[in-house]
């Protein structure tokens, strides 16, 4: 904590580094800046980030989500702030979110993108991934699907399954892209090596129809049934409609791919 009046009942425990004779206290602050240093590493902090805000940030989490504490939305906005306003990318996203969703605050549409654009500049791919929804449904600010696919793209590099998607989705639809199947299909399918069930459904269907891949019944029940057994309710009644066209022994092997799949991923 940086004000000593945060825990004002609690006598401040004298450091290490106090009580040193004056040679011990330039090595052990010297030891303690290198700590420092390599725990900002490993956090991916910036000299001008503090690390408080990795705790504050944390705070907040435990408040929105009841952890430890009774659920307090107002009170995981305070702590998120906090943490935002010091550069924090995570806190910026998840102040972004609250206000996205109106909790703790009132419903802002404007205020989430600011947030979320703030963390999605220092390469926050859950950030990017809200500034490319923002922009694709027109939320906050006005719709353009040009500028929702290019930060879809850049949270999709960074593997983010849900960018992969949407990514893939508006190379089905020529949302701020050519139309393109084949493109579809390769991110559908990154996102579906990830489990993620609407893209092993999306998949599935390209499978099934012969697009952007050759027509593959087996495969298509394959990514049919991973989806369902996740709850993609579309997924369970297309798989009771695929095996209608489906002879004995290609559903034999389509249940040998599933099978394996469970096991190993596409």
């Amino acid at each position: 904590m940086n004000n000593e009046n945060d825990f004002a009942l609690v006598r401040k425990p004298s450091s290490a580094v106090e009580k040193a004779a004056p040679g011990a206290k330039r090595i052990l602050s010297g030891m303690v800046a290198d700590m420092l240093a390599l725990v900002r590493q490993e956090l991916g902090l910036t000299a001008e980030q503090n690390i408080s805000a990795v705790a504050q940030n944390n705070l907040g989490c435990c408040y929105q989500d009841g952890q430890g504490v009774a659920k307090d939305y107002a009170e995981a906005v305070m702590w998120f702030r906090k943490a935002a306003e010091q550069n924090y990318a995570p806190a910026q996203n998840n102040l972004g979110y609250c206000y996205a969703n109106g909790r703790g605050v009132e419903r802002d549409y404007a205020k989430a993108v600011e947030w979320f654009r703030k963390a999605a500049e220092q390469n926050d791919a859950d950030a990017q991934f809200c500034v490319g929804i923002s922009y694709e449904h027109g939320r906050g600010v006005e719709k353009d699907y040009a500028e929702a696919v290019k930060w879809y793209r850049k949270a999709a590099e960074q593997n983010d399954a849900a960018s992969q998607l949407h990514l893939g989705s508006c190379f089905v639809n020529g949302h701020g892209v050519e139309q393109d199947s084949e493109k579809a299909v390769e991110w559908f399918h990154k996102a579906a090596e990830q489990n993620e069930p609407v893209a092993q459904f999306y998949l599935g269907i390209c499978y099934e129809h012969g697009r952007g891949v050759s027509r593959d019944f087996r495969e298509a029940y394959r990514l049919y049934k991973l989806a369902a057994e996740q709850n993609e309710e579309n997924a369970v009644e297309d798989l009771k409609n695929i095996v209608t066209h489906m002879t004995p022994t290609e559903i034999a092997e389509g249940e040998r791919r599933y099978s394996a799949s469970r096991a190993q991923p596409i």
